[in-house]
């Protein structure tokens, strides 16, 4: 393998964010990570919201008025439209962080194994990364102000989301 010297030559990984080849950096992986939460939390609320209203009624949901097929209807768009993003988003970023591990991208399927995942991906967040070349190409792009103002403002989004899910879920137990 030809040695590359990335002083002299600058280069870094230039692949798109939703490329499968390439590597990102610990920040680049935990912004994509929690960046694809608040999506992921918003079709949960909906499909819930949709399944209560199925098998409870629809009374006071935004599915009133409608039948109950317009409910299924809603729930399979909601499950054809989004789950492929998520799987997608849930391999590809694990993927290539790993690339920047310099692990095989195949280590990626433990991001869908439960309760593993969360070590997994706690891990892919720690660790640091090869800051030469290596087998899967050029190092990372190095963070800019856009990754860490993506980082926090989705990190407090989602401490927001929580909370109100906290508060929304004590109110609705009383």
């Amino acid at each position: 393998m030809e040695s590359h010297n990335l002083t002299n030559q600058h280069e870094f990984n230039t692949s798109k964010w939703y490329s499968i080849t390439g590597r990102i950096s610990r920040l680049q992986f935990a912004g994509s990570v929690l960046a694809c939460l608040i999506p992921q939390i918003i079709w949960q609320v909906v499909l819930l919201i949709t399944a209560i209203a199925i098998i409870f009624g629809s009374r006071g949901t935004y599915l009133e008025g409608l039948p109950t097929y317009f409910s299924i209807v809603v729930i399979i768009g909601l499950l054809v439209t989004f789950v492929p993003f998520f799987v997608y988003s849930s391999i590809i970023y694990p993927m290539r962080r790993l690339h920047d591990l310099n692990q095989s991208g195949w280590w990626a399927l433990l991001s869908l194994v439960p309760y593993i995942n969360y070590a997994f991906l706690l891990y892919l967040a720690i660790v640091e990364g090869s800051e030469e070349y290596n087998q899967y190409g050029a190092p990372p792009k190095p963070n800019t102000k856009i990754h860490y103002v993506v980082f926090y403002t989705t990190l407090t989004l989602l401490v927001f989301v929580f909370l109100y899910l906290q508060i929304f879920l004590d109110r609705l137990n009383n």
